[in-house]
């Protein structure tokens, strides 16, 4: 017993020793950190223009016109604003050029970006002018270079792009567009994010779908984009995406043709004529009875008519617009705060009314979809 204490307290004397010498590297290292900072400072310090050559270089960069394909950078608005401040880019506003106290120091761009992310995405709803600023690729490489990345930062790089259905105008593109991609038998544990820009094709997502998921390049594939929770539509390989109503988040689902020549996807729903929609759960459930129409007896909307003129009580409200949605947005707040209207979908009694017979009908789908939303 004794030999075993005299060992615990070796052993309890080597552990402290070790944790002593942990200790001693980790000052070391904030020792060496330290310094390193204070070299950059003096580093930067010393490649740093003055003041007014800072602002002859960046000045006219500032107001250079966006040109298709190039690359501008996002940049903390406040310290822009600090940076205009030091080299006195204002006229009014000069009491502070060059004074060391004004100077911005590292572009620091942490605000713009989520916390433990290591993908190139923004925080949502960022305003330019009001959250960000905007430099051309030049102007970024002029003062980063200057000023260098604060800790946690990194560049934000967005391409310039033709924006727009009908009408075209270049815009850099601040939020491409974000998709979840899986591969047909669908796994939870296997989809992956990868961002697009709109003006890309179907055909790109695809190609990089089979990269993800380690398709070889002979194996035939089709793309299917989920627009409802079970509901899928192939997509056609030459649509652009900002021309065919994909939006972020969306999940597009690859499909692997069989080594026998067929598809494991039925492309061909019970009662669908529209052969490139499927739905996974196979036939659509829906009542087969033809819709009713209003009469003077009873029917589906006599308990209707005992809604009054009462109090209303506020909804909800904040649909975020997709392109040019907002006044089918302003359709559905109103829509949805119909309290009869959505009693109706909520309650599910839409459901017996849903007409599966006729054939230029939709089958109940956007029915379906609409109380999903409500839902």
């Amino acid at each position: 017993l004794a030999e075993d204490k005299a060992r615990q307290q070796r052993e309890i004397s080597s552990l402290a020793e070790d944790k002593a010498r942990q200790q001693r590297e980790i000052s070391s290292l904030a020792e060496d950190k330290a310094r390193l900072e204070r070299y950059n400072v003096e580093l930067l310090q010393k490649i740093q223009p003055d003041t007014q050559t800072q602002l002859d270089d960046i000045r006219p960069l500032l107001g250079r016109k966006l040109q298709e394909g190039e690359i501008w950078y996002l940049v903390d608005v406040q310290w822009m604003k600090q940076w205009k401040k030091y080299v006195g880019f204002d006229t009014w506003d000069r009491s502070e050029v060059g004074e060391e106290s004004a100077n911005p120091g590292p572009i620091d761009n942490s605000n713009l970006i989520p916390s433990n992310e290591e993908e190139d995405i923004l925080k949502d709803h960022l305003m330019e002018d009001l959250d960000y600023s905007l430099l051309p690729e030049v102007a970024w490489t002029k003062l980063s270079s200057w000023y260098g990345l604060a800790d946690g930062s990194r560049p934000i790089g967005r391409k310039v792009i033709e924006w727009g259905m009908y009408v075209k105008h270049l815009k850099v593109e601040v939020y491409p567009i974000r998709l979840e991609l899986g591969c047909h038998p669908l796994d939870q544990n296997k989809k992956v994010y990868k961002t697009f820009s709109r003006i890309e094709k179907m055909s790109q997502v695809k190609e990089a779908a089979k990269e993800v998921f380690e398709i070889s390049e002979d194996k035939e594939c089709r793309l299917w984009h989920r627009y409802m929770t079970s509901h899928y539509e192939q997509v056609k390989e030459n649509d652009v995406l900002q021309e065919c109503g994909i939006y972020s988040n969306q999940l597009m689902l690859l499909e692997v043709k069989n080594v026998d020549g067929t598809w494991p996807r039925a492309t061909y729903t019970q009662g669908t004529m529209n052969p490139t929609r499927s739905s996974d759960s196979g036939a659509s459930g829906y009542s087969s009875s033809p819709y009713n129409t209003r009469s003077s007896g009873s029917s589906g909307y006599s308990s209707f008519s005992n809604y009054g003129r009462g109090t209303a009580e506020p909804g909800l409200c904040g649909l975020q617009n997709l392109g040019n949605t907002c006044f089918m947005n302003s359709a559905l707040q109103c829509l949805s705060n119909t309290k009869q209207l959505t009693d109706y979908f909520v309650e599910k009694s839409f459901v017996k009314h849903i007409n599966t017979n006729n054939l230029l009908g939709m089958k109940g789908q956007l029915a379906e979809s609409y109380a999903e939303l409500l839902q």
